[in-house]
């Protein structure tokens, strides 16, 4: 039996005596037969192995017999000191599982091995589709998680990479590094939910952070009391197959301002500090750009980031230079470590952005890069992502690409290279026996109360979702009826955040909320302003070279002056209960006769600066009376659509 590993600093002996203590019980494993208590059955061959592991730990009489009472106290070991319901259980013979390390995933020879034979990691980047990044936590819904695991569990993957972003802000910490327990408890839902399908967890430990602090600094503190948190509660935990220590530390402006050194210390101490409190689990770095692995620090920090792991990741999304990357990493001293890839991929969309932003090319992008994986001799590769996702918030300027990188559709469908991901590259199952995991209870699966408008709209008709405050302006100005479906997500225009929709084109307008009286606005007003329809009426216009020649002031009716054009009748009522000049601008032309290209009807319509009126005399008296034309249709780029 391999004890807990003793601290570079000398250890207090009663921490010590709690350290073997909790070593020893995560060895116990319960019977299926006898509903019992722990403190009522203890089977003589588990006191006579915990007994020979005090003497390994070179214990003394008196320590000896302070430990052994301690542990089979029954106020050391009721049942209420592990579980939260302090309900007993139905637990199997008690007995000792065996050696903790054959639980582990570890190293060998140079590959990631289980039992003594080598294993391939075939993973996936997790988030749920419908709250990625920070959302994921904050957001937290466990029958959601559970649903899109059992998806993922189908593509034949053993291992997820999953990302914490580290922070007061994103809501995972207080200001002192003390993780938040709810949190914790969804990151014990997700890892047991994860192992239920056979499925370990690479741990990704500071993401979204660039801070790197340095020693002895309040800011340090608060990083250690987080991971000193994290690490002891799964350091005895073999669904845990290692850690992440940061994601892309050379992203963030320290490197890339020449403070690479800072950087480097920080991670070489935040490493140390996870090894003095855990044997058990292999640590890596990914970084965004591989070269930057081999960079080392100047002054004090005169290291390389490829020397401070155990197994070397590398995030590509170029299969071209992959064998390079491969080659130059293990002439720089990858040595016996093994070498995977933490994220690869490819969008299928947009392809405003790049024409080759498609399905068939990520499929191909996916053959390529899954064939030198196997030709390079690779210990695994971790797809980025499992699921597109839909954003929560559209305060944000991440380009449409990263919504698309899944091999799984928003609608659940999986995309071709999906398929090829799923058969190109073979992986033995890391599976988790019932011994292993008989004192872990996964906590009940909890839904976060939060506002429903933080919620992306998901439309499985047209395949887009749309996110608050669109979905809030959509809902509360008229919704399908108004508005139509999503046909396009949400994409950046002429410097504005926008998403095209059957029969408009909603604009972001954040500036807006800067005026001083908007916060004394009702809601609705609110949205008013900081979302608007695009002036899709007169774009419409201008693209077909129709000019309306300005009329003369019509008896019944309301005449603009700035454009010369009456309103009047159905169109003026629809005009005036719906917003009026702030949604729909001035008229354009006067009521005219028009064939519709969407249904091949003739229709009275009359244009307005935001949108084209239709009326439609079978619908007289309802309020399909008068709708808004599919300019949203016709005016569509089709780099914008799928």
């Amino acid at each position: 039996m391999k004890l807990p590993p003793e601290s570079d600093e000398k250890t207090d002996f009663n921490d010590r005596l709690e350290q073997i203590r909790g070593y020893f019980m995560k060895q116990i494993s319960f019977s299926k037969i006898h509903k019992i208590y722990l403190i009522k059955k203890l089977h003589l061959s588990s006191i006579v192995f915990f007994m020979a592991s005090l003497l390994l730990a070179g214990l003394g009489p008196v320590q000896f017999q302070t430990v052994f009472a301690r542990t089979f106290s029954p106020k050391a070991i009721q049942p209420s000191s592990l579980y939260k319901d302090k309900k007993p259980l139905s637990f199997s013979n008690l007995q000792i599982t065996g050696q903790a390390q054959s639980n582990f995933v570890t190293i060998e020879n140079g590959h990631f091995s289980l039992a003594g034979k080598q294993v391939t990691l075939k993973g996936l980047n997790f988030y749920p589709h419908l709250a990625a990044w920070a959302s994921m936590w904050q957001h937290w819904n466990g029958p959601q998680v559970a649903a899109d695991l059992d998806k993922a569990s189908q593509l034949d993957v053993n291992t997820l990479r999953i990302l914490v972003p580290y922070g007061q802000g994103y809501g995972w910490t207080s200001a002192n590094g003390t993780p938040d327990s709810e949190m914790l408890n969804e990151l014990d839902q997700l890892i047991g939910m994860a192992s239920q399908r056979n499925l370990r967890i690479l741990l990704t430990l500071f993401d979204f952070y660039g801070d790197f602090p340095q020693a002895g600094t309040t800011e340090e503190a608060a990083n250690w009391q987080y991971l000193d948190t994290i690490v002891n509660r799964y350091q005895a935990d073999p669904r845990i197959i290692g850690w992440d220590i940061h994601n892309e530390p050379d992203n963030y402006s320290l490197w890339q301002e020449g403070q690479q050194s800072q950087v480097l210390d920080w991670l070489a101490r935040t490493v140390k500090r996870v090894k003095s409190e855990d044997a058990n689990h292999f640590v890596t770095i990914g970084f965004g750009n591989w070269k930057n692995l081999l960079l080392s620090g100047s002054g004090t920090t005169n290291i390389t980031a490829l020397s401070l792991v155990d197994a070397v990741a590398l995030h590509v999304y170029d299969p071209g230079n992959l064998a390079e990357q491969v080659a130059e990493t293990k002439q720089a001293g990858s040595g016996n470590r093994p070498i995977f890839l933490e994220e690869f991929g490819w969008p299928s969309a947009p392809t405003e952005l790049a024409s080759g932003y498609n399905e068939t090319v990520q499929a191909s992008h996916y053959q390529q890069i899954l064939a030198k994986v196997r030709e390079l001799g690779l210990d695994g590769a971790m797809a980025w992502t499992f699921n597109d996702i839909t954003f929560e918030s559209i305060i944000h300027t991440t380009p449409q690409m990263v919504q698309n990188f899944g091999l799984v559709r928003l609608d659940g469908t999986l995309k071709p290279a999906g398929e090829i991901f799923k058969d190109a590259l073979a992986a033995s199952p890391l599976n988790i026996s019932i011994a292993e995991t008989s004192l872990v209870v996964p906590p009940a699966l909890t839904i976060r109360t939060v506002d429903p408008n933080q919620y992306a709209l998901y439309f499985p008709q047209t395949g887009y979702g749309v996110p608050t405050p669109f979905k809030e302006y959509w809902n509360r100005m008229g919704g399908l009826t108004s508005f139509g479906y999503p046909i396009s997500g949400v994409v950046v225009e002429n410097g504005l955040l926008v998403q095209y929709f059957e029969r408009a084109r909603f604009e972001f307008h954040p500036e807006m909320q800067n005026a001083p009286d908007y916060a004394g606005l009702g809601r609705s007003e609110q949205l008013k302003r900081i979302v608007l329809l695009g002036l899709l009426g007169d774009e419409w216009l201008n693209r077909e070279n129709r000019q309306f020649t300005p009329g003369s002031v019509a008896s019944g009716q309301e005449f603009f002056n700035l454009t010369g054009h009456n309103l009047g009748g159905v169109f003026h009522k629809y005009w005036e209960t719906n917003g009026g000049l702030a949604r729909f601008g001035y008229p354009l032309s006067e009521e005219v006769q028009e064939i519709s290209k969407t249904d091949g009807h003739l229709y009275m319509v009359q244009y307005f600066e935001r949108a084209r009126f239709e009326y439609h005399p079978e619908f007289q008296g309802t309020s399909y009376e008068v709708e808004l034309g599919q300019l949203g249709r016709e005016l569509l780029p089709p780099s914008n659509s799928r």
